[in-house]
């Protein structure tokens, strides 16, 4: 509101004071006011900026802290997993190992039956020739 507007009702309040030194109190009182509105202003700024900041730290606290707790599930995850899959490995080299033993003793029994049968034939000749010089 202008001066020219409160002049008449300020000057009930301020009979013996002049047009110049109503003007001055009127513009001190105004920046007064604008003073004391800035101030509250930048209270109520303040406190919700701090309470903006304090949220974001506890958001990031907890962002940090589900991000540590998920980072340690998935390392004892992972330690699960190779342990599996080492004994995966070791059961898969046990495996391999009984199979080749188990190959081996084939080829050694179809070595010993080979042998075997190439022995009967050879005594089956022997036995034929035998035979045969004898007649």
């Amino acid at each position: 509101i202008s001066l020219a507007q409160l002049f008449g009702k300020m000057k009930l309040f301020f009979p013996n004071k002049s047009k110049s030194e109503i003007k001055q109190h009127h513009d001190w009182y105004r920046l007064y006011s604008q003073h004391i509105s800035t101030n509250k202003r930048m209270k109520s700024q303040r406190r919700a900026k701090h309470k903006l900041l304090a949220k974001r730290a506890k958001s990031e606290e907890l962002i940090e802290n589900s991000l540590r707790r998920l980072s340690l599930e998935e390392i004892t995850q992972k330690e699960l997993f190779d342990s599996k899959l080492n004994d995966l490995h070791n059961k898969m080299e046990q495996i391999q190992e009984i199979r080749n033993e188990k190959m081996m003793q084939e080829e050694l029994l179809e070595q010993k039956r080979i042998e075997q049968n190439r022995l009967q034939e050879l005594e089956e000749k022997t036995k034929l020739n035998e035979y045969r010089n004898e007649q």
